[in-house]
């Protein structure tokens, strides 16, 4: 479980041998680690995502090089496969109407053919 903690500032040394920082947004990991809260820009989130798919560090070192938990990389992993499932549906849905929108101007142009053709006959029998 991760949760969120806010560290006061300490004029001495605290648990741990930190001391004399500012007040920060820090977060706890499983393994009880300190982690700072950092908010990734879209770039960082995205580009982490990438590391992860194409196995360019253990999970481990991605988390510590973008500082996110686990956790929270594998739900960036699993928004980022949804809006890749859900573009490439919409791209289906695209050509398909396309390809609808083709068969119709085909369709037309089929009954103009056949209305002209219709004309021309019509037009011999009575010369």
């Amino acid at each position: 479980m991760i949760r969120a903690v806010t560290t006061p500032a300490f004029d001495g040394v605290a648990e741990g041998g930190r001391g004399g920082h500012e007040a920060a947004n820090e977060v706890i990991s499983k393994t009880g680690a300190l982690m700072p809260a950092k908010k990734l820009s879209e770039t960082d989130k995205v580009q982490a995502v990438l590391d992860l798919i194409q196995a360019k560090g253990t999970m481990a070192e991605i988390c510590n090089r973008y500082g996110i938990s686990p956790t929270y990389l594998y739900k960036l992993r699993d928004r980022a496969l949804e809006a890749v499932k859900v573009a490439l549906a919409g791209a289906d849905k695209r050509d398909l109407s396309r390809e609808r929108q083709l068969e119709l101007e085909l369709s037309r142009a089929k009954q103009l053919l056949g209305d002209q053709a219709l004309v021309i006959e019509i037009l011999k029998k009575t010369t």
